[in-house]
């Protein structure tokens, strides 16, 4: 009988169980024409007819996987048709003793760099004893991983996938009952480096399984982390079985042979982890030998003497916490308050005696820097009332808004209060008591529309800046699989995820609808782009502060503030209506979060990075725990935030049953001038709502038409071509092989233009030198704030993508300065800070000419292409080169 393996795989479906026939899952004529070939033969298709076109389904698949050119409307047709035939195909052929078949395919595909469609397939022939063919290929792989990592210049990474591979081949031997296999490439592996989560997950299996003398094995083998694994789980099984003697002595063991680094004490870690040990009372046996034996200055000590006080409570609930045990706490109080608030929790105080628990809760409270308000929960039922008004539209299968907006930005060069020197709530309310403008050189009109998953945006702004008229239309839809938009200058773009297709668009056909927490039917809230919606932090965590109740625009009215929301708002006291707004915005110097004080106290355990403390609080921490981090965290920054737009809705008109929209918004906001300050005022009115609506000819504007110019962005190599309804996606995928080959080539080219520039690295940033195009001096560098350099130039059109990002930047603390590139007259660099909208220093660097082997400079850096950003630290050292995002990412 042939053996079958589970071989699962992020990107294949268990091989197990297959029908011998199976239908296509849709019709023909929606498969791009690659693939109606193979669909037409698979109606009437066996196992055994597809075995002897074994290399074609082979090459199939290996580019369907490792090739990205392939289009995901054949995904979900490829999973379910093709690879389970393929997989058992490979099964008959490995049955039948023909492995060079298999062989010579896949080494033509990973000697391509194709990995992915590859791996699995050498899983195979290791689960199932081929260890001549694996050690072929081995090689193959290997070669195949380097030059990945070269294509990203990141070899370690490839290195560190290639070693993970092989630990992978090791699991699945053991899970396929191969142990002997298993165990010769964990030796193998361990002679360059292997993943410790691997071979833990192993000896855990074993464990599970009762496999003692695998484990025994283990911990008797020549690798050390095979030995730590093994000794690990033996530990975790002696607790199992209340075995103390056993634990204890297994657990020496592990000291002795790791006590280098404090490492040493992770044994007692795991064994009293809830994971690890379901049974309460077995793990209080653990945590009472761990107490014994971990110090206090261990980073294991807190979270086992937490977990300790809390079974201690559960299961001997009339004795108290030991008084030598809480007099050795004296000596870090914030630990023993949490280790009595762990106790009283054990013992059930929560539900019997909350007084308790809350006595314990104020006084880690009072500990905190933080003298916050407490929560006003009238304030947070008004917000979240008016928010349902909000988002109620979200719940609309089919809606459509169209919107038309006059600005004064445009017609009034100082802004309509004149130039001011501070951004005050003061000078919003009386630039938005300005009601009369020059409407003409301004024109906004933008449609949103929805309909089941399919959705369109439709914009046109028709503007006069400096004497010259501007006319801007552009148009985006998705259909929840595939996106377009149509740009200002007429060319089309194309995406394969909604938040590609709608980044840097605001879901803003009108502000009322901007602020809301929306969830709508045809994009999940993880796909969101950046800003799509007013804020990000969740309405249930807004922490709504009421402020003293007033008049405005003729209404008395409710007055709340959200710190973490950056908003206040204005409530009708009659009518429970939303009638005003402020949007604050932050800037200055941020303390970042996983620095907190408040949050190491609540999660008992400091943190390195931002991801590790945003993985605690959106895995870990409980929603109460949650709404008090982003509490504290902008209750710490509230001095940071500034009144940034005020906006005031009228005219309410009901556009479904109970439900009403503002049709008329007054709003007023500013911008930088230099360092002064431009308020401006601007109308909108609501033209049309329908919850009926015809999107086939608002989409016709999204979509091409023959000839018209597409910027492919669905690979990770985009490429550019006219559009033709009849070109087949093949052409298309070539088109994209021929461009990842350049970028090859590229990168090379790259490599080297970046040489001098690297070798900058770590040493002192030259002098700034050219001419300011904002304020009177040029700014300075290394004076105790990092400092971003972002060299740029008028004709490079990925510069003006980052203006947004650079905005946040500069408005976070992080002093940008933006070099334009020598020879551009200072008058249009001028013009093109106004009309982006740019919110950092500006300078026109000077420039050294090439000089023999000394490359040319601007203002002293040896830039040779745009945009390029260089990062300095606070004393003036460069840090770090490259693209924004690389700076960045390396900088955090």
């Amino acid at each position: 009988m042939r053996r079958r393996y589970d071989l699962t795989h992020p990107k294949l479906p268990r091989t197990i169980n297959w029908p011998r026939k199976l239908a296509p899952w849709r019709d023909d004529t929606q498969l791009t024409p690659y693939y109606q070939r193979f669909a037409q033969q698979h109606d009437e298709t066996t196992v055994r007819d597809i075995e002897r076109n074994l290399p074609e389904f082979l090459n199939l698949h290996l580019q369907r996987v490792s090739n990205p050119t392939i289009s995901p409307d054949d995904v979900p047709y490829l999973n379910r048709e093709l690879l389970p035939r393929l997989s058992q195909s490979v099964d008959l052929l490995i049955e039948q003793g023909r492995i060079d078949q298999i062989e010579r395919q896949v080494e033509r595909s990973l000697d391509d760099g194709n990995i992915n469609g590859s791996e699995w397939i050498v899983r195979k022939l290791a689960t199932t004893g081929h260890t001549d063919a694996v050690e072929r290929l081995q090689s193959h792989v290997k070669r195949a991983y380097d030059k990945q990592g070269s294509v990203k210049s990141k070899s370690s990474e490839a290195i560190w996938d290639y070693r993970k591979f092989l630990a992978i081949s090791a699991l699945t031997a053991y899970n396929s009952g191969e142990r002997d296999l298993c165990y010769e490439l964990f030796l193998k592996l361990d002679r360059n480096w292997m993943s410790p989560s691997f071979v833990s997950r192993v000896a855990h299996k074993a464990r599970e399984n009762g496999d003692m003398e695998f484990l025994r094995r283990m911990e008797s083998s020549p690798s050390p982390l095979m030995r730590e694994a093994a000794l690990a789980s033996l530990a975790m099984h002696h607790v199992d079985k209340s075995d103390v003697e056993a634990i204890k002595e297994t657990a020496a063991t592990f000291e002795r042979e790791f006590g280098k680094n404090n490492k040493h004490w992770s044994i007692y870690r795991r064994i009293t982890d809830d994971r690890s040990v379901k049974d309460p009372s077995k793990r209080f046996v653990a945590t009472t030998i761990a107490m014994q034996r971990v110090p206090m200055d261990s980073p294991h000590y807190a979270p086992i003497a937490r977990d300790h006080a809390k079974l201690l409570g559960q299961l001997h609930p009339d004795k108290p916490l030991p008084e030598d045990w809480l007099g050795k706490l004296n000596s870090d109080p914030k630990l023993k308050l949490h280790v009595e608030l762990e106790h009283a929790a054990g013992v059930g105080l929560v539900a019997a005696k909350p007084q308790v628990v809350e006595e314990v809760a104020a006084t880690v409270d009072e500990q905190s820097s933080l003298d916050r308000p407490k929560p006003d929960l009238k304030a947070q039922r008004l917000g979240e009332q008016v928010h349902q008004r909000i988002a109620a539209i979200s719940a609309f299968p089919a809606f459509l808004i169209s919107t038309r907006q006059s600005k004064s930005y445009y017609s009034n060069p100082k802004g309509v209060l004149g130039l001011k020197d501070e951004r005050s709530l003061k000078h919003l309310r009386s630039a938005i008591a300005v009601r009369k403008f020059d409407e003409s050189v301004s024109d906004m009109t933008q449609t949103w529309a929805w309909k089941d998953k399919t959705v369109v945006a439709i914009d046109r702004h028709k503007y006069v800046y400096e004497g010259e008229p501007y006319d801007k239309p552009s148009a985006r839809t998705w259909d929840g699989q595939r996106g377009w938009y149509q740009d200002s200058t007429g060319q089309f773009a194309r995406y394969r995820s909604f938040s590609d297709t709608f980044k840097n668009h605001y879901f803003r056909p009108c502000s009322f609808l901007y602020l809301g927490d929306h969830r709508f039917t045809w994009a999940d809230v993880e796909d969101y782009p950046n800003f799509f919606v007013g804020s990000t932090v969740a309405v249930k965590y807004a922490d709504y502060q009421s402020l003293p109740d007033e008049d405005f625009e003729g209404e008395p009215c409710f007055v709340i503030r959200s710190f973490p929301r950056e908003e206040q708002l204005w409530i009708s006291q009659r009518s429970g209506k939303l009638v005003g707004h402020v949007l604050f915005i932050s800037s200055g110097i941020r303390k970042r979060i996983h620095q907190m004080e408040s949050l190491r106290r609540m999660a008992g355990q400091t943190f390195e990075t931002r991801d590790a403390a945003m993985h605690w609080i959106e895995e870990v921490a409980s929603d109460d725990q949650r709404r008090q981090v982003f509490a504290d965290w902008f209750d710490l920054h509230r001095n940071n935030q500034h009144p940034h737009s005020l906006t005031i809705f009228q005219d309410y008109r009901e556009v479904a049953s109970g439900i009403e929209l503002p049709h008329v918004e007054w709003r007023s906001d500013w911008s930088h001038e230099g360092k002064r300050y431009k308020y401006n005022v601007a109308r909108l009115e609501v033209t049309q709502v329908t919850t009926q609506p015809e999107l086939t000819p608002l989409i016709e504007q999204a979509l091409p038409n023959k000839g018209d110019t597409i910027n492919d962005w669905r690979f990770s190599t985009p490429v550019k071509y006219e559009f033709d309804p009849e070109m087949p996606e093949s052409r298309i995928h070539d088109m994209v092989d021929k461009a990842q080959s350049k970028r090859m080539e590229n990168q090379r080219s790259l490599d080297r233009i970046l040489q001098p520039l690297k070798a900058m690295v770590g040493q002192k940033a030259p002098k700034l030198a050219g001419r300011p195009m904002t304020g009177g001096q040029l700014p300075k560098i290394g004076s105790g704030s990092r400092t971003l350099l972002y060299f740029w130039a008028l004709w490079c059109g990925p510069c003006k993508n980052d203006i947004p990002t650079l905005n946040r930047l500069s408005k976070n603390g992080l002093n940008v300065i933006a070099v334009h590139a020598p020879g551009t007259q200072p008058e249009k660099i001028k013009a093109a800070i106004k009309e982006t909208g740019m919110e950092y220093s500006v300078i026109l660097g000077a420039e050294t000419k090439r000089n023999g082997f000394e490359p040319s400079k601007i203002t002293g850096y040896p830039i040779e292409m745009f945009p390029c950003c260089v990062s300095i630290d606070k004393d003036g050292n460069i840090e770090a080169i490259g693209s924004l995002v690389d700076v960045m990412r390396s900088s955090d």
